[in-house]
């Protein structure tokens, strides 16, 4: 999956703990926390490839409606990724 709007100061640990608190852990294989190039702080969006594809939905469901806390405004989305799977992601890095 793809996810939109994670906060800019979401660090990879900060992103894999929200993970768990949401009841995650150990239910995915891969993610990327991209950063931008000049700041070096999130970029705006993440990818979680999800071992079971009834977690990914779960998952997509959940965040739905997903206000991020301390962020006015800030709604995080998530939407089928273009590029699926462990091996293919890590292949583009």
């Amino acid at each position: 999956l793809m996810l939109r709007n994670p906060p800019h100061w979401m660090a990879p640990d900060t992103f894999q703990a929200t993970l768990r608190e949401m009841g995650y852990g150990g239910l995915y294989d891969y993610y990327s926390l991209p950063k931008t190039k000049g700041r070096q702080t999130c970029a705006g969006f993440a990818f979680v490839n999800f071992l079971k594809p009834e977690d990914a939905v779960r998952f997509q469901a959940e965040v739905r409606e997903f206000w991020v806390p301390g962020a006015k405004k800030l709604r995080v989305r998530a939407t089928v990724a273009a590029v699926q799977g462990r091996e293919a992601n890590e292949a583009l890095v």
